[in-house]
């Protein structure tokens, strides 16, 4: 993690050579709702502090790209490690439109060390998830200059990779029976196909309003999954503005909640 945030410094240290681009880094705090269930554990809900940092660079004729830093600590008797990376191209540009195709990698780390469960002892976990996708779809725009529109529906792919371990100690079972100590490798692999939907609306230049949603439909065991997430902008003046950020996720062995405001600085 402390690499990727040196590279968006190096990247924000070179923005003269890029004047006609957008840039946004925005800090975030927040808290985060985590719904963890795990085979051989029992279900745990907690809620605690996150913080997180997301950069987007934008050329609006070209592509943009954004990536989504966050972490939180002491939840569900684990630390959360997430990021978020994509990267879309624009063609086919138009007033009523463009299309877009994208490549993105989403990364949940989750690690879990305490006492999960009254019939388990020295619960150990780390679960790491790897999601590279790709998308395709098209940006509709409606509106005038003073009140813009754009919807993009979208459709796509995602391979779900997940590794790890656990470990545990079994109560003895029977008087003269010694604990049992159990450790398990975790190796797990989804397909996924996508479909979404984005929508966003800019009021008077200075107002932002986005919401995105993609269901994932499991092509191995007819899982189904969602993805809600929210966004409001609020532009003070070209350069300062405040940030709120909503995003529900379900992945395969927990269900992430998460509120976040920050200050927005665009370049």
């Amino acid at each position: 993690m402390k690499k990727v945030v040196l590279i968006v410094l190096l990247i924000l240290l070179s923005v003269n050579l890029f004047a006609k681009d957008i840039r946004i880094i925005t800090p975030y705090f927040g808290t985060i709702n985590n719904q963890l269930s795990v085979e051989n554990m029992d279900s745990m809900d907690d809620t605690a502090p996150l913080g997180g940092l997301y950069f987007q660079w934008v050329n609006p004729d070209k592509y943009q790209w954004n990536v989504f830093l966050y972490g939180s600590k002491d939840i569900n008797e684990s630390n959360i490690y997430g990021s978020h990376f994509i990267f879309d191209y624009y063609f086919g540009q138009s007033p009523s439109g463009k299309y877009v195709v994208g490549l993105g990698f989403d990364y949940i780390q989750i690690n879990t060390d305490g006492e999960v469960s009254p019939f388990l002892s020295d619960f150990k976990m780390t679960n790491k998830i790897y999601a590279p996708y790709f998308r395709a779809g098209r940006y509709f725009n409606f509106g005038s200059d003073m009140k813009k529109v754009s919807i993009l529906p979208w459709v796509g792919y995602e391979q779900e990779i997940i590794r790890g371990d656990y470990s545990f100690i079994l109560p003895s079972m029977a008087p003269g029976m010694p604990p049992m100590p159990t450790a398990e490798d975790i190796k797990e692999n989804y397909g996924y196909t996508l479909l979404g939907t984005n929508f966003k609306v800019t009021l008077y230049h200075f107002i932002e309003l986005s919401a995105k949603y993609y269901h994932k439909i499991s092509m191995d065991d007819g899982e189904n999954l969602n993805t809600i997430s929210a966004m409001c902008n609020i532009y003070l003046n070209r350069h300062v503005g405040l940030s709120y950020r909503f995003k529900y996720i379900e992945v395969s062995v927990s269900k992430n909640t998460y509120h976040m405001g920050g200050v927005a600085y665009m370049f």
